[in-house]
């Protein structure tokens, strides 16, 4: 397993981070590192639209890394792969049978990543919104992360004001 150090010269077990936006990655990015987690952010959405929205959603995430220092992986910007697989689903509302599979495009992507880069445990920033389902959300990260060999940690974020 992968440990990487911080400035205290303390081990922290890297985690990778799916994040959609930068606003939802800065309570995680804490309670991560409290928890004794060093995250390795992921940036990954592509049913984000139009390019440009993408770019400035990007742009921010970028940003986050550089104040909360950590490492961040730019994942490709692929939209076909969303709306193919969300294609049945379209007219569903926030919540409906869209999200499974939503969810599946993210953290298959996300730990399809972990496990590429030998980091064994990844999580996602959706956790911590209110409009999302987490237990769809545990449903999903748990076998998208068994299809690859990593663990899911589904951390509420949303607890204790995080949203």
């Amino acid at each position: 397993m992968l440990a990487m150090t911080d400035e205290r010269h303390t081990t922290r077990v890297p985690i990778l981070m799916h994040i959609c936006c930068a606003p939802d990655a800065t309570v995680p990015v804490l309670r991560l590192r409290a928890k004794g987690y060093e995250p390795i952010g992921f940036f990954y959405d592509p049913n984000i639209h139009p390019k440009g929205e993408y770019e400035l959603r990007l742009d921010q995430a970028r940003k986050l890394s550089c104040i909360e220092h950590f490492e961040l992986i730019e994942g490709p910007y692929d939209p076909q792969r969303w709306l193919a697989a969300t294609r049945e689903f379209w007219n569903e509302p926030e919540g409906g049978l869209r999200c499974p599979r939503c969810f599946g495009v993210l953290l298959d992507a996300a730990a399809h990543k972990a496990a590429d880069l030998g980091i064994s445990v990844f999580t996602t920033t959706l956790l911590i919104s209110p409009h999302k389902d987490v237990h769809v959300l545990e449903q999903v990260g748990r076998e998208k992360g068994a299809l690859y060999g990593v663990s899911f940690l589904p951390e509420a974020f949303r607890k204790q004001d995080g949203f």
